[in-house]
C-alpha cells in the first residue's frame, strides 16, 4: 500500500480490487434480486398491465427469483470452476493482468488457485503448494470446533447479512419497468429497465452506488433466472467525499449467466469498463472474467477426498483453458 502514492500503475490495480469489485457486486445483487422480481411498489405506472403481470404475480415472481438465487448460492459452495481474468488499461490495449484461476470450495468459502499467469502455466511445484494449501483449509473446515473454522464462518455470515441488507435497499433505490418479451440466445425472456429512484436517500456506500446506476436485464421466463444484465454508471461515484477516489460516469458493467445443471445457474462472463481517479492518479480499466469448467465436488468431506487424491498424485491441473 505504501506504493500507492509513488506508482501510477499500481494505484488503479489496487482500486480495482477494492472499490470497483464492490460496485460489481452491488450491481450483480441488484439485478439478481431486483429485476425479474420488480418490487410492486417500485414498478412504473401501468407496468403490470403491459407485461401481463398483476402486482400479486410480480410479488410471487420476486419471491421465486430470490429463492432460486439462494439455491444457486448454496449449491455453488459444492462446485469448482475456472476463471480467466483479464485487465486492460487505457483504450483496452495494454494488458496489465492476465490470470487463469481454478476456484475451489474450502468448506467456509472459496480459494483461487493460480494455474496460468500471463498466458504461461505456473510451475508445477508452485501449483502443488497451492493444492496443499487447499487440502489444509478443507481439513480445518472439516472440524467445526476449530477456531479458524469458526472465524471463517463468522466472516461468511457477516457477508451474507450485508448482502441481504443490500437486497432490501435495492427495492427502494431503483424503479423497475417491464419493457418487452424477447428471445435471447434461444430463451424467452422478460426484459426490464431499472432506473435510480429520485426519492431514495442512501445511508451507506453500497446504497449510494445503487443511486448512480441504470440498466437493463433479461430474465428467463421458464426458469425465472437472470440471463443477462447491462448497467451503466450515470453519475460519478465518490469515495471519501471524492478525496480518496472517484469512478466517473459512463462506466459500464455486464453479466451473463448460463445453466450448468438442471435448475442451476452460474456466471458465464463478467465485464466492467470504467475510468476514475484514486487520490491524484487517473486511470482506465477494462476487466473481463470468463467462467467455465463448472464441476460439482460435493460436500466438504467429498472435496477433501478429492484434494487429498490430487496432492498424492502430484498432477497438474488439466482443466485450464
Amino acid at each position: 500500500m505504501a506504493n500507492l502514492l509513488t506508482n501510477e500503475r499500481i494505484a488503479p490495480n489496487v482500486f480495482r480490487v477494492g472499490y470497483a469489485q464492490s460496485i460489481a457486486a452491488v450491481l450483480v445483487t441488484v439485478t439478481v434480486f431486483g429485476v425479474a422480481a420488480g418490487h410492486p411498489g417500485q414498478l412504473a405506472p401501468g407496468t403490470a398491465g403491459q407485461s401481463g403481470y398483476t402486482e400479486e404475480q410480480l410479488r410471487g415472481l420476486r419471491e421465486r427469483v430470490i429463492a432460486n438465487q439462494h439455491k444457486d448460492d448454496q449449491i455453488g459452495t459444492e462446485y469448482e470452476h475456472v476463471e480467466h481474468h483479464v485487465v486492460r488499461g487505457a483504450n483496452g490495449e495494454k494488458v496489465t493482468e492476465d490470470k487463469v484461476y481454478r476456484v475451489v470450495p474450502t468448506g467456509t468459502g472459496v480459494l483461487k488457485l493460480v494455474v496460468k499467469d500471463g498466458g504461461q502455466s505456473v510451475a508445477n511445484d508452485f501449483y502443488q503448494h497451492e493444492l496443499m494449501d487447499w487440502k489444509q483449509q478443507l481439513e480445518v473446515a472439516s472440524n467445526p470446533d476449530d477456531w479458524r473454522t469458526k472465524m471463517s464462518q463468522a466472516k461468511t455470515t457477516k457477508r451474507l447479512q450485508d448482502r441481504a441488507e443490500m437486497v432490501d435497499s435495492a427495492t427502494n433505490a431503483l424503479t423497475f419497468t417491464w419493457l418487452r418479451r424477447e428471445s435471447y440466445e434461444g430463451r424467452e425472456c422478460d426484459v426490464f429497465q431499472m432506473e435510480p429512484n429520485a426519492n431514495y436517500q442512501p445511508h451507506t456506500t453500497a446504497q449510494d452506488i445503487l443511486s448512480h446506476v441504470r440498466g437493463t436485464a433479461w430474465a428467463d421466463v421458464k426458469s425465472e433466472q437472470l440471463v443477462r444484465v447491462d448497467a451503466e454508471i450515470v453519475r460519478d461515484i465518490s469515495f471519501g467525499g471524492g478525496v480518496l477516489a472517484k469512478i466517473y460516469r459512463g462506466g459500464h458493467f455486464s453479466l451473463e449467466q448460463i445453466q450448468v445443471a438442471p435448475g442451476v445457474w452460474f456466471p458465464r462472463r463478467y465485464q466492467l469498463d470504467y475510468t476514475g481517479r484514486k487520490f491524484l492518479f487517473s486511470f482506465e480499466n477494462h476487466v473481463v472474467t470468463d467462467f467455465s469448467g463448472y464441476r460439482r465436488l460435493g460436500t466438504t468431506k467429498e472435496a477433501l477426498a478429492k484434494a487429498r487424491e490430487e496432492v498424492s498424485k502430484g498432477e497438474k491441473f488439466a482443466g485450464d483453458p
